[in-house]
């Protein structure tokens, strides 16, 4: 995502929708699949382990280290209108 953004030079707001193509087994386990809902973030470890977060916080800028975590669902939502 942020190769992307900085050879097209699109920002968060530009983007209206993203698909993305994923192995099975990605997407059990951080997409949603086998592993369940992934659609709420509340920890770091849901973070991580959520594709529609990560994919997210990389299109607004977040790294790691610097990305807010929610304690509800507020900023889960903001995410998901990023995407």
């Amino acid at each position: 995502m942020m190769e992307l953004k900085e050879k097209h030079g699109f920002t968060a707001k530009d983007v209206e929708k993203i698909d993305i193509e994923i192995f099975d087994v990605a997407f059990n386990i951080i997409g949603g699949g086998e592993e369940g809902d992934k659609t709420i973030v509340r920890t770091k470890e849901e973070a991580d382990h959520n594709l529609q977060y990560v994919v997210s916080a990389a299109l607004v800028g977040w790294t790691s280290a610097a990305r807010p975590i929610s304690t509800g669902q507020g900023s889960n939502r903001m995410i998901s209108n990023n995407c």
